[in-house]
């Protein structure tokens, strides 16, 4: 930021902490003399049968992406509605609108983050504030060598994902089809920030448009299908234990 003319305030913090998320903003706010955009991009995830999920990892899940964007924006909202302008920038995602196996609990957190923005957006509108959504679709970001690695260190207790293994390259071709990288979302985000009269969303890339705009005019039976073929489903053998 620094190197290309901008000013920087690290702040390490806990964004589920109500206290240090108020204490941040107060002193980002002191320091830049007031704060204009808020962006709201942290995120936590994790691939695994939802019935094998840990509870707290799930509670942290949704504390992360959703609680956080609630805490930092009620924090903030205040001063922007006392100036009479700001915009919050949620980063959302195209499993917010559309749903597949094995991330579950994401999917319904960015579900959730959808539903607060749009609600938001209405609310806040009249007032100056506006609510922006950004819906990445899948970066490219070493999907199957990390989800081949976290197998690896769990030994037996992630035995059921080994016959995965072999699939995990050929589905994160396909999911890259319609994915991007991280500079392009980055791009959209700053598009998001800084342009005059917002949309109310922005895809990242252009291929996650077609797949949010598709999804909701296709037959379950014919999602289910390709999500079945594309996660090797009748590969993943071993039964969730109760």
């Amino acid at each position: 930021i620094e190197s290309a003319g901008g000013k920087a305030l690290p702040i390490v913090l806990d964004i589920r902490d109500v206290d240090a998320v108020e204490a941040a903003m107060a002193k980002a706010a002191d320091h830049f003399g007031g704060i204009d955009v808020l962006i709201n991009a942290a995120g936590a995830g994790a691939f695994q049968q939802f019935a094998r999920q840990d509870p707290d990892a799930l509670d942290a899940l949704v504390a992360v992406n959703v609680g956080a964007p609630m805490q930092l924006s009620r924090a903030l909202l205040p001063r922007m509605l006392a100036r009479g302008s700001g915009r919050i920038v949620n980063v959302s995602s195209v499993a917010g609108v559309m749903a597949f196996p094995f991330v579950g609990p994401y999917q319904a957190s960015k579900f959730a983050l959808e539903a607060l923005s749009d609600a938001l957006r209405q609310e806040l509108h009249p007032f100056g504030v506006d609510v922006v959504l950004i819906e990445p679709s899948f970066i490219a970001d070493g999907f199957a060598e990390r989800v081949s690695k976290s197998i690896d260190e769990r030994g037996e207790a992630a035995a059921h994902w080994r016959p995965l293994l072999p699939h995990l390259p050929s589905i994160e071709g396909r999911l890259g089809v319609l994915g991007g990288d991280a500079e392009e979302v980055a791009s959209v985000v700053a598009t998001a920030a800084t342009t005059t009269e917002p949309a109310a969303r922005f895809a990242a890339p252009w291929t996650a448009s077609v797949a949010v705009r598709a999804e909701p005019w296709l037959p379950a039976a014919v999602t289910d299908r390709i999500f079945h073929e594309l996660f090797a489903l009748k590969d993943v053998g071993s039964r969730p234990e109760p």
